[in-house]
């Protein structure tokens, strides 16, 4: 539950980055438009960042070794894809933004098929 807490919560400081400049126009108030794209890109890096700490840490500290592997494995690459991909982004191009907030949800939904694949580990 904290986990996709966490994501969601990213995806909706990230929403607006797309919008920045419609919203600025319009005088539209968003964090976005308080901090900055960089800095709301940051902040969000640093929340989704500790949301994979979660099953990370669950897969090192407390499953048998076969589901922590692939616990620990599939979130510490997708992590990875996704600091990738946001240090590819350019928050001055609107398709930047727009490609890395498409990418944000097809991880998201990633993680309904990694748990799918994480259940089919565990002992019936």
């Amino acid at each position: 539950g904290i986990f996709f807490f966490g994501f969601a919560l990213v995806i909706a400081l990230y929403k607006d980055l797309p919008d920045a400049h419609g919203d600025r126009l319009y005088q539209i108030e968003t964090l976005t438009t308080r901090l900055g794209a960089r800095r709301v890109l940051q902040l969000g890096r640093v929340l989704l960042s500790l949301c994979y700490l979660l099953p990370i840490g669950v897969g090192l500290w407390s499953l048998p070794a076969f589901a922590a592997g692939f616990l620990v494995l599939s979130h510490a690459i997708v992590i990875t894809l996704f600091w990738w991909a946001s240090f590819r982004v350019d928050v001055s191009q609107q398709q930047s933004i727009t490609n890395f907030y498409m990418f944000l949800w097809s991880i998201f939904y990633s993680e309904f098929a990694l748990l799918s694949i994480y259940q089919l580990t565990e002992p019936f």
